[in-house]
């Protein structure tokens, strides 16, 4: 990665679909790099992202 985020340093539609991509990887056990870890952590504490984050724990009762 050249900046924080997918393509640099905007925040983008690869970085949604990187996150999807890390969080299935991770509930299914798969060893990733330390950096896709600083990367779920930078989405993760974006107030869309945890919005989005409520909204599906909602619709998934």
């Amino acid at each position: 990665m050249i900046g924080p985020y997918v393509m640099g340093e905007a925040f983008g539609l690869p970085d949604i679909l990187m996150m999807s991509c890390i969080t299935w990887a991770e509930r299914v056990g798969v060893d990733l790099p330390d950096s896709m870890g600083a990367l779920r952590d930078r989405i993760a504490e974006r107030p869309a992202c945890q919005r989005a984050v409520k909204i599906n724990q909602q619709a998934a009762r």
